[in-house]
Order: structure tokens, then sequence, then C-alpha cells
């Protein structure tokens, strides 16, 4: 009997330490592995994108394949701001605010995810006191596209109530909640995509009212 639990930990063990401790073989650097990217072509954008969050029928296709025809490897830069104060003591906090202002996007591109599913990975009820109008404009401006997803995601909300992202002209954009908090407007786009995604994310996480 002690033999036969020895055996059966060891195998334990073995399997373990493949699929969760041990680097795969054919990655050269795991070290410097981030986190995998796909890059996928958007039909309804009409262009090419690179994501780390894909649809279960794309997962389904990955699994199914056997060989792929280029594997490769490049180092990332973080787009955000200088973390300063608090950022510095919470080293995710830059990986949130990407995750949150890419949120949109990813709901788009996946379609089989909800908005709460995708806010809860994020990490932003654990961060969402930190993350500052300043801290998201600066990441939007560095992905316009994502600023894009944001305005369809406010364009095509079915309700009648709630914060609010809309264009007004042709280059001008008002942010507001229906029907407590009037419209602000605003010149520059990517600032009026952060103050509505700040509000927004509090919204569907039941955060409450946040202080201005």
């Amino acid at each position: 009997a002690f033999a036969l639990g020895i055996g059966a930990n060891a195998t334990m063990f073995g399997i373990v330490d493949r699929l969760l401790l041990r680097p795969p073989e054919h990655i050269a650097a795991p070290e410097q592995v981030h986190r995998p990217m796909v890059d996928m072509y958007i039909d309804f954008m009409g262009e090419r994108n690179t994501s780390n969050t894909i649809a279960y029928p794309d997962y389904t296709d990955l699994r199914a394949a056997r060989s792929f025809q280029v594997a490769a490897y490049a180092p990332r830069g973080v787009v955000t701001p200088p973390l300063e104060p608090n950022g510095a003591r919470d080293p995710l906090l830059a990986m949130t605010v990407e995750d949150v202002c890419r949120l949109a996007w990813d709901y788009h591109v996946m379609r089989t995810v909800s908005a709460r599913e995708l806010i809860a990975r994020s990490g932003y009820s654990d961060r969402w006191p930190l993350l500052s109008v300043e801290l998201l404009a600066g990441t939007l401006r560095e992905h316009p596209d994502w600023v894009d997803a944001w305005i369809r995601w406010s364009e095509g909300k079915r309700v009648s109530s709630g914060w609010y992202l809309s264009r007004r002209g042709d280059t001008a954009f008002e942010v507001g909640n229906r029907p407590t908090v009037p419209p602000i407007g605003y010149r520059d786009r990517t600032l009026a995509c952060a103050v509505f995604v700040r509000h927004e994310l509090a919204s569907i996480a039941d955060i409450g009212p946040l202080p201005e």
C-alpha cells in the first residue's frame, strides 16, 4: 500500500509538472513570455488585429491544428503612463489598465463572453480606485481602434438610460448619463472616451457613482 501511494503521487506530480509547472519545450525563452497573442482577421472591421483573447470557435480551430506556419516572439513595452505614486506599489495595474481599455474591442471580437466576465478577468474589482481618467486616456491614445470600439459600444446600447458617449458634430463628443447627469462636451475624443470608460465600467461592475 505504501509503495502504491508513492507511485500514485509520483504519477500525479509528473502530470502537474508537465501541465502547470514546466514550460513547453518549444518555447526558447519561457521566462520572457508574458501572454500568448493571436493575430487574426476581423471581418466586421475589415482589418487584422492582434489579441490576447479569442472566441471559442477559434479556440477549437487552434486545438485541431497539427502545425503552424509561423511562431514568433516579440518583446512588448508597457504603453501606459508612469503609475505614480499608487501604481508603483501595484505592478499589475498597468495590465489592468490595458485590459479594461481594450474591453469593448475584445467584446466585439469574442462575442461569446459577457462584459462582466471580461471585467472580472481584468482585475478591475481590485484596482478600480486607481483607474484615473489620465491613465485610461494615456493607453487609449496609443490605440485609436479601441476608442472606435467604445464608440460603437455606446452607439449599440439598447437602453434609454445609463452612461453614453456620442458624437456631437464632426469633431466633438459628449459624455453623460441619462437621465441624471447632463452631457459634457469634449473636443478630444480620446479624453471623452476615457471619461466614458471610467464611468461605464463602474456601472457594469456595480461600483456605484464615482467621485469626480
